[in-house]
């Protein structure tokens, strides 16, 4: 049976990075017979199945069955966004991923990455800022008062972009609760730590079953969290406020 490798984030994780490197190293793939499906969006290059996620939160069937019939399945496809991670805590869609992708012939293995520096709840919260122009975000205190509450924070309000209403978990022993349910030993959770070089690529392509990083691209870094500039005093009260409650919940 061939797998179906499906990258489900968590923000802030590395993920367009990865997306990236999976792009500029798919003809290295497919000498391994491996596919990243990549389908001409607006993300430009790099592989980003965000518009699946989209079918597969509205279950639209229809949408699922045209992507999938255009797939050689003689081979195995990596699909990623990091979006799926927001089904964390909705047993119901993430069963309905597992068993639709599974009558496309393909043994499903789940890949997530976690953070639980104390720069996470900052460099998420920075992340989000960057929606404002089209929903409202609440402030810095609703939004700890949130994650310590539920494990993540979600945005419900109204807007011409359907993927805002997502939640953003934190709390990444939850994620892995609810997806190894249903995955068991086909779900790999691994630490991100943003400082070691490569890491992410290297423990990616390690689950695929290649050892030798050495013939494949590494992309340049584009997506960055903002460095704090400490003439804005407000954003560096924000940043040590977060970073503060960041490490009491992974305490905690």
């Amino acid at each position: 049976m061939k797998k179906c490798f499906i990258h489900i984030g968590n923000f802030k994780t590395g993920s367009t990075s990865l997306q990236r490197f999976l792009y500029i190293n798919r003809e290295t793939l497919n000498l391994h017979n491996i596919n990243p499906i990549y389908n001409k969006n607006w993300f430009g290059e790099t592989i980003n199945h965000q518009d699946l996620y989209k079918n597969f939160y509205e279950k639209n069937l229809k949408e699922i069955e045209a992507f999938f019939s255009k797939i050689n399945n003689n081979e195995d496809i990596i699909l990623s966004s990091e979006y799926f991670s927001s089904f964390s805590n909705d047993h119901n869609k993430i069963k309905f991923l597992k068993e639709t992708i599974e009558k496309f012939g393909y043994k499903v293995i789940v890949i997530f990455y976690y953070r639980k520096d104390s720069d996470s709840f900052y460099s998420l919260y920075s992340e989000m800022l960057k929606q404002r122009s089209w929903t409202k975000i609440e402030n810095v205190f609703k939004f700890k008062d949130k994650v310590f509450k539920y494990g993540h924070y979600s945005i419900n309000k109204k807007s011409i972009n359907w993927y805002v209403n997502s939640k953003y978990f934190l709390d990444y022993k939850m994620v892995c609760e609810a997806w190894e349910k249903f995955f068991k030993s086909d779900f790999y959770s691994l630490e991100c730590k943003l400082g070691v070089e490569n890491g992410i690529f290297e423990d990616f392509l390690k689950i695929l079953g290649i050892k030798n990083i050495s013939k494949f691209k590494i992309p340049s870094k584009k997506n960055v969290t903002p460095k704090i500039k400490f003439w804005k005093l407000k954003r560096m009260l924000i940043y040590f406020y977060l970073k503060f409650y960041s490490n009491k919940f992974f305490n905690k």
